[in-house]
């Protein structure tokens, strides 16, 4: 179990970044005993621990404490060296007497960045800068162009994982990857346009036109689709007055059943909207009227009850859940409860 310090802002960056390295953790309490503690910024701890690993890019009471001399301080964005890698830094960053083994490295002066040392029979490492800053930094400002080959939030992982294995700590993570396999791949579908019938003729239908018509005319023309594809579109909008007066099934509405038999057994996730009529909103305001959606989830309950009894997944395709939390919690609710799942 990592026990965690950092300062009371910085919560949610903690949460987020122990939702990628998925590891037991939880904030630091004094009545508890922790294999791992994790202290950012300038904390008061003890070394109880089996190892302890302090981030901060200034000198810290630890560092007054243990004699640890800081070389250089930089309050400008940096790139050091890990594991012969960049490490792009947006935050303040220390350099230090090397001591110990040394982690991470200034790749032009060669000082030392972070380190790992036996202090008093346990572990400690000193890492020189602010982990959760840079956290915050990339998930809510992002990189620079310069920088975006450098996969910096995993290489923050990296480094902690590997302070903690080469500490000789036991370290329980559930991988993003399966054993064995070296990438995964998510199939999923944004159920945008269910029924056909529920458009008449707006702007979604005469897109649908154009596609079948022209469009796959023009496919077909680039031998992209057979000339079977390209009867099976005409005829699908050559069916279009006779699906909305009810004298034809809807094709759009099918897809529950087409999808369960093109994907065999190859489970996958439909994202549902929870309201029609709703055009939610954009940064500056509302959204645009033609945003909304012509279906609500339960207008498909059937459907979806029936994937989920085939082994799929139905989770939110949310109007303004990127926007405002609780609205989510709500949206979500919605979808939840008629599926039966959370």
């Amino acid at each position: 179990m990592i026990g965690v310090i950092a300062d009371p802002s910085e919560e949610e960056v903690v949460r987020e970044f122990f939702e990628l390295f998925k590891t037991p953790w939880e904030f630091y309490r004094a009545d508890r005993s922790y294999a791992v503690l994790l202290a950012a910024g300038d904390a008061e701890f003890n070394l109880s621990a089996k190892l302890a690993v302090v981030y901060g890019g200034r000198q810290t009471k630890f560092d007054e404490k243990r004699a640890v001399a800081i070389r250089q301080q930089s309050d400008e964005p940096s790139v050091r060296s890990f594991d012969r890698r960049p490490l792009p830094l947006y935050g303040e960053s220390v350099t230090f007497d090397e001591r110990g083994l040394s982690l991470v490295q200034d790749p032009v002066s060669g000082e030392c960045v972070a380190f790992l040392e036996l202090a008093e029979g346990r572990a400690v490492a000193r890492v020189g800068y602010d982990l959760f800053q840079e956290v915050r930094a990339l998930l809510t400002t992002g990189q620079p162009i310069v920088n975006a080959a450098e996969p910096a939030l995993e290489l923050h992982i990296a480094l902690l994982r590997d302070v903690i294995t080469r500490a000789g700590v036991p370290l329980v993570e559930i991988p993003a990857v399966p054993d064995g396999f070296q990438f995964i791949a998510c199939l999923t579908h944004d159920v945008d346009h269910p029924t056909v019938r529920a458009h008449k003729w707006d702007h979604t239908v005469w897109g649908f036109i154009y596609r079948a018509t022209f469009g796959s005319l023009q496919r077909l023309v680039r031998g992209e689709i057979p000339f079977s594809s390209l009867l099976a579109s005409w005829l699908a909008v050559a069916k279009l007055p006779f699906v909305y007066m009810g004298l034809a099934s809807d094709f759009w509405g099918q897809f529950g059943d087409c999808y369960l038999n093109a994907e065999g057994d190859l489970p996958s996730t439909f994202f549902v909207i929870p309201r029609k009529n709703d055009p939610g909103k954009v940064a500056g305001g509302l959204a645009p009227a033609f945003r909304a959606s012509k279906y609500a989830a339960r207008d498909i309950a059937g459907t979806l009850q029936k994937l989920i009894r085939h082994g799929r997944e139905v989770g939110l395709h949310g109007i303004d859940a990127w926007l405002d939390s609780a609205v989510g919690a709500t949206e979500l609710a919605e979808v939840a409860g008629l599926t039966g799942t959370r």
